[in-house]
């Protein structure tokens, strides 16, 4: 079900009654942006289906269980959900994607539940390039530095796309979900993402759910995807590149950055620590140059946060003129077994702040 209104009314409790069902829900959509406005959000990675995937997602019950919890609290209730990649295991099953989607209905129905893509709705080996790929990518992503595989078993981001709508910049359409059979330039290789198109003030369409940004009080919050080529003069760099310098920050004094994978890993996993260094290189000089306060991670199934960092160096303390690192967190254990965080390889620069398995609210 899509809402359009709710893309035009700010903070606004609908009433509303799917049909065939006697519950009349309550939904609050989000908040404009507004410099005073504090929040709680949740932030999660890697959760899975409570039913069909238990095995592989032990915790995802209890996730559930405590989303309720914080989205019913008397005291500051959280307001914005954010699912970080590796959303239901499903592996091309839609039985297990419904299933997932009811087990998050108590919460998604009421308060605004944002996707990030990750492998497990992406990865892939080959298809039929945009005649398949929803984020128009001419075939999957697949450089020879990184671990990316057949993860998502052929879902190629299709299911996310079409049962996660995201929004797009205030100026694009209402709702733009690109066609199965968007053309690809001519010219575009394997993985490029290079489906043509401007809004109307001529800025580059985000391409939701893969990349996309939104507003929620205080807070911007930019969305990328770790799944698809984010290198320099990409279409989603350069996406990204528009996106953060047109954030105006008396409005929304914070930027948060939302991806998948990490770009700091701090346990001894080498294809996730390669993977991290090329995105460093992609895109942390970027991020650095618009002053990105938080970036939030899943992937590596366990949870950690750094100090300031910038460069594999912690910076410590905050000047108008310095070169102040962002703040990196990672909850990519909310229902996937965790990761075995022993390591005999000490985080470079005294990087990792609490690292270990969670037992912690994500709220933030």
């Amino acid at each position: 079900m899509l809402l359009l209104p709710l893309t035009q009314v700010p903070n606004t409790e609908y009433q509303y009654q799917v049909v065939g069902s006697s519950t009349v829900q309550r939904l609050r959509s989000g908040v404009e942006p507004d410099p005073e406005h504090s929040f709680t959000f949740l932030a999660f990675g890697d959760m899975g289906d409570a039913v069909h995937t238990a095995a592989k997602s032990p915790g995802a019950a209890d996730t559930l269980l405590r989303l309720e919890q914080e989205v019913d609290a008397e005291q500051n209730p959280a307001s914005l959900i954010l699912h970080i990649g590796d959303i239901s295991y499903a592996n091309g099953d839609p039985e297990i994607w419904d299933s997932f989607m009811d087990g998050i209905q108590p919460v998604a129905s009421r308060v605004p539940y944002m996707v990030a893509i990750g492998n497990h709705e992406y990865g892939y080996r080959k298809g039929s390039g945009a005649m398949v790929d929803p984020s128009g990518a001419a075939g999957p992503y697949q450089p020879s530095w990184g671990n990316f595989g057949a993860d998502s078993r052929g879902e190629c981001g299709v299911m996310t796309a079409r049962r996660f709508h995201m929004p797009q910049h205030p100026e694009q359409d209402a709702v733009h979900q690109p066609a199965l059979n968007t053309p690809i330039a001519a010219d575009a290789g394997a993985g490029s993402s290079a489906v043509a198109g401007v809004d109307a003030s001529g800025r580059l369409r985000a391409m939701a759910p893969f990349w996309y940004s939104f507003d929620h009080g205080s807070v911007h919050f930019t969305v990328i995807s770790t799944e698809n080529d984010l290198t320099p003069g990409s279409r989603q760099y350069a996406w990204l590149q528009e996106d953060l310098a047109a954030v105006d920050r008396c409005a929304t004094p914070w930027l948060v950055v939302l991806l998948h994978r990490p770009l700091y890993v701090v346990y001894p996993h080498k294809s996730n620590r390669e993977v991290g260094a090329h995105l460093r290189a992609s895109i942390e000089d970027l991020l650095q140059q618009h002053r990105v306060d938080l970036t939030v991670s899943g992937h590596v199934h366990s949870y950690y946060r750094t100090c300031p960092v910038y460069d594999e160096k912690c910076i410590f303390g905050y000047d108008e003129d310095a070169e102040d690192g962002g703040d990196y967190f990672f909850h990519g254990s909310r229902g996937s077994s965790s990761s075995s965080s022993s390591s005999s390889k000490p985080a470079a620069s005294g990087l990792a702040n609490d690292a270990g398995s969670s037992s912690s609210s994500s709220s933030s």
